[in-house]
């Protein structure tokens, strides 16, 4: 038991017992067990906001990588069903490079690609960029 003063004339009285954490609902659970490389994600239980904030690797562009980090977000935004529905109200996508949050494609990868003309690898790339892009402007099938 802690013992706590509420001033100098005041006796020693027990302190209200702290509340128990609640259980992490199951995208808190999702986004702790998800390895993100070129970005950082928390939920806001409060707002019901998933925050993405893009820590970009080499260059602050969509690379590869961080269009996988972004996959793996929007799939578990997709999945998560909520205890009473669905907990995410929102979804922020930010940047920790200050002053930039950048839209650009991966340009080195493109003159990589194209000198290698490796036009398939280039499609693939392209079509990933398209379709994260559509996921988001389909906030992700949810309500």
């Amino acid at each position: 038991m802690t013992i706590t003063s509420a001033g100098p004339t005041t006796p020693l009285v027990p302190a209200a017992p702290e509340a128990p954490l609640p259980e992490p609902l199951p995208i808190e659970r999702a986004i702790a067990a998800a390895r993100f490389r070129e970005m950082d994600v928390s939920y806001d239980r409060t707002a019901g906001l998933v925050l993405c904030n893009f820590k970009f690797g080499a260059r602050p562009s969509f690379t590869r990588q961080l269009l996988d980090d972004i996959g793996v977000v929007q799939d578990l935004i997709a999945a998560d069903p909520g205890p009473g529905g669905r907990d995410i109200r929102y979804v922020c996508w930010a940047s920790k490079t200050p002053g930039i949050w950048n839209l650009g494609g991966d340009l080195e990868l493109f003159a990589n690609l194209i000198r290698a003309r490796d036009r398939d690898a280039l499609l693939r790339y392209a079509f990933t960029v398209v379709g994260e892009g559509y996921r988001n402007h389909l906030a992700f099938d949810m309500p």
